[in-house]
């Protein structure tokens, strides 16, 4: 689409920004076909495109390419081929071209290791997630407590989108959502939007169908939530691969035990251990000469062990240099002239050195 328009429209698409803003707003933001459509013709009309080819062809596969006809098809918001992209991206990051059997795999296994890394990495992320927002409905702790750091603030995106929002009339089994400044809306924009409450609540469904097009709640049902003083999700809306025992769905035939990531705790958990500990020994070992040389003694019989290993490990060769640049920095602290004065390997200067200037 983004090719396409560039190479049709030219100079209209690249230089005008707003022209490029209301576009994607239009294939991106639509939520109802009427308003897609609507929304189109006055695109056309005001640039006067209305009768330019590409735009004659793209209005008419909209069926293909708009959000608004891809309501009741999940996809977790996935419009394009991107995410298929993008992991051919980063395979290529590991795995040069040309490259032999006997290396893809190798590489390859430094890419699983690379994701899991970066897994661990979110995991730990959504475990500290703490919010400091002063005004936080019930519902929200609830999300907070279900949902991972990602789909959270997406959530809360949703939540504070449904502030612009009232209920503004009642049916039977339905309700009306009703922007609260409509006026200033674009007169194509759609203003109402029909909330329907099935089974005593719960379940709940919107004609922008966004729930059943990316799986979180939109912000007309969790406005209508809100008025209800419901306080939890509704199990039949939560789905499992946006909470954080997403991983139980896996499989049993998918999971394998990896060789760089142990069962019990993610990498970054153990990254975690380690620096609290290095920090534990370093105040410890700076207490005075005797407590400096054990400190030492033990960390270089470390060093050297692990060195051993990475020996015999060929894909650690990799951090041989940086182990034995860490036993020259201890062994031999290096020092920098910086203005006149000297500074360690922080950067700061110690008081001892700033007296030997003075």
């Amino acid at each position: 689409m983004s090719k396409g328009i560039r190479k049709n429209l030219g100079r209209l698409f690249t230089r005008d920004a707003t022209f490029r803003e209301q576009f994607f707003a239009i294939v991106n933001d639509m939520l109802t076909k009427e308003e897609f459509e609507l929304a189109w013709q006055d695109l056309c009309c005001r640039y006067k495109i209305a009768d330019n080819p590409f735009m004659i062809r793209t209005f008419q596969c909209r069926e293909k390419w708009a959000k608004a006809w891809c309501q009741g098809n999940y996809c977790a918001g996935m419009t394009s081929t991107q995410r298929s992209e993008s992991a051919n991206m980063m395979l290529k990051r590991f795995v040069p071209r040309n490259s032999s059997m006997h290396h893809f795999v190798s590489q390859f296994e430094l890419l699983l290791q690379d994701r899991e890394m970066e897994e661990g990495r979110q995991e730990y992320q959504t475990k500290q997630l703490e919010t400091k927002h002063k005004r936080m409905w019930p519902i929200e702790r609830h999300a907070l407590k279900i949902y991972t750091k990602a789909i959270f603030m997406l959530f809360r995106k949703h939540i504070d989108r449904a502030s612009h929002f009232v209920v503004s009339g009642k049916g039977e089994n339905y309700y009306v959502i009703s922007h609260n400044n409509a006026d200033n809306k674009p007169t194509w924009a759609k203003s109402h939007f029909m909330v329907y409450v099935e089974g005593g609540g719960t379940r709940y469904s919107c004609e922008c169908g966004q729930f059943e097009h990316l799986g979180i709640l939109c912000c007309h049902i969790l406005r209508l939530m809100i008025r209800l003083d419901v306080a939890e999700i509704p199990e039949a809306h939560v789905m499992k691969r946006w909470t954080r025992s997403a991983k139980e769905v896996v499989p049993d035939h998918f999971k394998f035990p990896s060789k760089h990531v142990g069962t019990k705790q993610p990498l970054t958990h153990n990254k975690a251990m380690l620096n609290q500990n290095a920090i534990m020994a370093v105040n410890k070992g700076n207490i005075d000469m005797e407590t400096f040389q054990v400190v030492m003694k033990h960390l270089m019989l470390l060093l050297k062990k692990l060195t051993t290993y990475c020996l015999l490990e060929p894909r650690k060769l990799s951090e041989i240099p940086q182990l034995m640049m860490m036993v020259h920095i201890m062994v031999y602290p290096t020092f920098s002239r910086t203005q006149g004065e000297k500074t360690n390997i922080y950067g700061a200067a110690s008081s001892r050195q700033q007296r030997w200037h003075e």
